[in-house]
């Protein structure tokens, strides 16, 4: 016997459970609600070296979408100097950034081509984030 009633405990929790899920899913859909994009920021501390997405082993990563499309990019620099760079795996440089440029800004990329990136930095304080 408490078996049967563990049973009918478990269904009428699942029961009651996921018609309440479906129900706040579909009035965050009705809201107009959209789940995060891509978020990553990387922090640099007096870093005078060159860091490559391709290469580096912490940060190796790389930006690739089936219809192209963009990539928000935004630089906050306190001291140093840096020269951020992006390019597709043959090496042509789509964009460059550096120090005096604008805080934030779009990478176009290309339809099914791996962007990458490569910051040559001098005593660089600040951070990088891309959406």
């Amino acid at each position: 016997m408490p078996v049967t009633e563990f049973l009918l405990f478990a269904a009428f929790i699942l029961g009651m459970a996921l018609p309440g899920m479906w129900l706040c899913l579909w009035a965050a859909k009705k809201a107009g609600v959209k789940p995060m994009r891509y978020y990553k920021k990387i922090s640099f501390d007096n870093c005078t070296f060159v860091r490559d997405s391709r290469t580096y082993q912490k940060y190796r990563s790389c930006f690739r979408l089936k219809k192209g499309g963009a990539v928000s990019v935004e630089v906050l620099h306190s001291r140093g100097s840096m020269v951020l760079e992006f390019y597709t795996e043959d090496g042509r440089v789509l964009q460059s950034w550096r120090n005096g440029g604008p805080a934030s800004f779009l990478v176009e990329l290309p339809p099914r081509v791996r962007v990458y990136w490569r910051a040559d930095m001098n005593h660089f304080c600040g951070s990088i984030t891309f959406r």
